[in-house]
């Protein structure tokens, strides 16, 4: 409830628009949702011209499947997380950024500290939630569990850009498959995004901002007009099958993995940590995460 600002939370819609995509995958797709209770609306050719006028007619003339979902909502993820910091500085929560972690101090079956390049930190219980990043320091706790490996989080880069038109021209997002077309209030709009395996590479192309520019204006032909205000890369955790990491390290009673959601961590945010912390203050989650422990890697 301790906000700077709106987090822009928007019930917009989408617009999911595919190419060249057989009938039968797009009815199983469509069906995946609603049995997930997700309303899901098939648009025809006539649908889209009709109701989102918006999306070129030489873009629609070329899309074979699209649907439509009325319930999909959106945040403004840097404002998001702004309000997210600021709540938990608000509860006593000490934030210590720009400090990367250089040490881990084993005891017998316990992490007894974290070494950083700002100082050692001692706490009851800790939780391993460093992204793309996560990897590789989970190497460092072989010794306690000499059969585990070290989990297989890669960095995955996604390129973004940021456009701006005079105001909110339209509402829907639209999707095509992994890439995306957001507007915000304001009239900026967010379009991404690359999927590149380049290692912890996070700078941004040429190539994949005019590619990014190159089909949010096929889609929507009035940002052609947008003015570019910037554009970034970033890098997504990928763990093997798209399955995150949650659970309890095997071997350290009091070390904890939250990481390895890939393009899901936004959403999964609220569900893990509320797991975590039931596991944090002993409780049991309320969910199996055996399905999600690190252990899995064992096997993998």
């Amino acid at each position: 409830q301790i906000t700077q600002f709106s987090s822009e939370y928007v019930t917009s819609g989408m617009v999911e628009v595919r190419q060249q995509q057989s009938p039968a995958e797009f009815q199983a797709e469509q069906s995946r949702w609603r049995e997930q209770g997700v309303e899901t609306v098939e648009c025809s050719e006539t649908d889209l011209q009709t109701t989102f006028p918006f999306i070129g007619t030489t873009a629609v003339s070329g899309i074979q499947p699209a649907y439509y979902q009325p319930q999909f909502a959106h945040v403004r993820n840097p404002r998001h997380l702004k309000n997210l910091t600021t709540a938990c500085l608000s509860l006593g929560a000490t934030i210590i950024e720009h400090s990367p972690v250089e040490q881990f101090v084993l005891t017998g079956e316990r992490l007894t500290q974290v070494k950083s390049a700002r100082g050692s930190f001692a706490a009851d219980q800790f939780v391993l939630a460093t992204g793309a990043w996560s990897g590789h320091l989970s190497s460092q706790f072989s010794s306690s569990s000499p059969q585990l490996p070290q989990l297989p989080v890669t960095p995955v880069k996604g390129q973004l850009v940021l456009l701006k038109l005079p105001s909110r021209q339209f509402a829907p997002v639209i999707q095509q498959g992994l890439r995306y077309v957001v507007p915000r209030l304001d009239g900026h709009v967010l379009v991404g995004s690359t999927e590149e395996h380049t290692g912890f590479d996070k700078s941004s192309s040429a190539d994949g901002v005019a590619n990014l520019l190159q089909f949010a204006i096929s889609l929507v032909p009035q940002l052609k007009e947008a003015e570019l205000v910037t554009h970034w890369a970033g890098l997504r955790p990928h763990a093997p099958a798209g399955i995150p990491y949650l659970g309890r390290w095997p071997g350290l009673s009091n070390l904890m993995v939250a990481c390895g959601h890939y393009r899901n961590g936004l959403q999964m945010s609220p569900i893990t940590a509320h797991l975590i912390a039931q596991l944090a203050m002993g409780e049991q989650p309320e969910f199996d995460l055996s399905p999600y422990s690190p252990a899995r890697t064992i096997n993998q």
